[in-house]
């Protein structure tokens, strides 16, 4: 179970959930990262950002326990968003992981879980949902 503060639930004026937690976001569009980067900074998260799974890979080999959830593109070149997830997991079994899709969740679910994926995001994301979906993941036991 991951540990959350009493700060970790804040909300913003829109009741969109927020917490202080460390994220490694992933995503190979920039412009969509880059947003999602400002919202959760935004919702009070940490967020490293990187432009595609082997630099998030390395980011994360670096430092392991410096962040509490990845969040990650599931079609990238190079290394898929589940590829990922599956190195990540190798690292540090209990890493929660987001999987953000363009393609329909219910044809990943089985993938998703056999990879240890928690939560599976799909596009397009409201921004409100995205972070309520972030927010649950984090806190699942």
């Amino acid at each position: 179970m991951i540990a959350t503060s009493p700060e970790a639930n804040l909300e913003d004026d829109m009741g969109t959930p927020g917490g202080t937690e460390r994220i490694l976001l992933v995503d190979d569009e920039e412009a969509l990262l880059m947003g999602r980067k400002r919202l959760f900074e935004k919702l009070g998260y940490r967020v490293v950002a990187t432009k595609n799974g082997l630099e998030a890979l390395e980011v994360f080999q670096a430092q392991p326990h410096h962040f509490d959830l990845v969040v990650t593109d599931c079609t990238m070149p190079h290394m898929t968003g589940f590829d990922l997830a599956g190195e990540i997991k190798r690292i540090r079994p209990d890493i929660p992981i987001v999987l953000s899709t363009g393609g329909g969740a219910a044809d990943l679910l089985e993938k998703a879980k056999e990879a240890g994926i928690r939560e599976i995001a799909t596009k397009p994301l409201d921004l409100p949902n995205f972070a309520r979906i972030v927010r649950r993941a984090l806190d699942k036991a």
